[in-house]
């Protein structure tokens, strides 16, 4: 919800009452044109101490006005909230977050993980990978987007596939096309890249497309060896213990 990613303050009771997996619940919050938080210590998150009390008045998703609390202070609004005693924040952006709606095979009711989140005054989240299927994640980033959805902002990420170079580039104008804001990229076979391997051994970044961001690449490279440990390394950095050889999944090294 945008007007929640300005600033959280997070009042949640969190309650399961289906074990079994479900549809998202809608959403019961109401999009006010003019919020007033009064009497609020305020937590900038640029590392200041805290100040206040303050009095913030957010107008749509922006924050309009942030003044000191005037308790004679008369000012318009649609929906005002007594934060005496309550501390004030921006809200938090996890950059890794995967949405997932079961634990140990175990389904949950799919809002679950969003209204977490929430609680801990996580007001944006990317979602690298979007494990659950695009699909899916851009349909909730857009239902969140319209309010009709309880849940952080959703930056929905991908994985392309593909074994060939023109299989990659395909992959990625189908994911953008889908929805996806950006890539998670694996290793992938230097064949793969438009250019191939480069003189140091690393594997090129996928190609830029319009409204599209990449994380930070991955990269092999074409020889490997291993260590006293026995496990296989690769340009003199140990790969994890979880990837004990170049051909399985999870190899990568950064």
């Amino acid at each position: 919800m945008r007007a929640a990613a300005t600033c959280a303050v997070v009042l949640a009771t969190l309650s399961i009452t289906n074990a079994y997996a479900q549809a998202p619940t809608a959403s019961p919050g109401v999009r006010y044109d003019r919020l007033l938080i009064r009497n609020a210590l305020v937590i900038d998150g640029v590392g200041n101490p805290t100040r206040g009390p303050y009095d913030v008045l957010i107008e749509g998703s922006r924050i309009a006005e942030m003044r000191r609390h005037d308790p004679q202070r008369s000012v318009e609004a649609d929906r005002i909230i007594d934060a005496s005693g309550m501390y004030l924040m921006p809200g938090i952006v996890d950059l890794h977050g995967h949405i997932m709606f079961s634990r140990n095979r175990e389904p949950l009711p799919k809002d679950y993980v969003y209204k977490l989140w929430l609680a801990h005054g996580i007001t944006t989240i990317r979602d690298p990978g979007s494990g659950e299927g695009i699909d899916t994640i851009v349909q909730h980033a857009r239902l969140s987007a319209e309010n009709s959805l309880a849940a952080p902002t959703i930056v929905p990420y991908a994985v392309p596939r593909g074994s060939t170079p023109e299989e990659a580039r395909q992959s990625v104008r189908t994911l953008h096309a889908k929805g996806a804001r950006g890539l998670k990229v694996f290793v992938l076979d230097p064949r793969v890249s438009a250019s191939g391997p480069s003189s140091t051994g690393t594997v090129s970044p996928t190609p830029r497309f319009p409204g599209l961001s990449t994380s930070r690449p991955t990269t092999t490279t074409t020889t490997s060896s291993t260590d006293s440990a026995g496990r296989v390394i690769s340009g003199g950095k140990p790969i994890p213990p979880c990837c004990p050889r170049p051909s399985t999944p999870c190899w990568r090294t950064t």
